[in-house]
């Protein structure tokens, strides 16, 4: 059977890890510090290198996936607005701490929810599988 058509002509096919990895790239460029993941989830095509940690940084920060269980962040268990700080503050299902969700200042971000995924993916850890809420 042959695979699907590559984006480039010199990428390599690889198979993800599980059925539901949503994390581990199926394109493949170059080799060494030259060595680039396409993103599964982008609507265009975007390389992002993988030595220096930019398809890691892009994964976890642009789409929420995890490296580690190669699915989403889990979900706060609930939102609030913290008027005293001007910030919105998610909680955590982990740690059960309220966390900073967004920014104080008055400024366009690109992805509202880097806040909340710069947090789980430290709580989250190594390994371990998302919490159902």
């Amino acid at each position: 059977m042959k695979g699907p058509n590559p984006p480039q002509p010199d990428a390599i096919l690889q198979t993800p890890k599980t059925r539901s990895d949503m994390y581990t790239p199926r394109w493949l460029l170059g080799q060494g510090s030259f060595k680039s993941g396409l993103c599964p989830l982008c609507p265009t095509l975007r390389w992002f290198r993988m030595k220096f940690s930019a398809y890691w940084y892009h994964m976890n920060f642009h789409h929420g996936i995890s490296s580690h269980t190669f699915l989403p962040f889990p979900a706060p268990s609930a939102m609030r607005f913290n008027r005293y700080r001007g910030v919105k503050e998610a909680l955590c299902p982990r740690c059960h701490q309220w966390v900073v969700a967004s920014s104080s200042k008055n400024v366009a971000v690109k992805v509202q929810e880097i806040y909340w995924w710069k947090h789980a993916q430290k709580c989250f850890g190594k390994g371990d599988r998302a919490i159902s809420n």
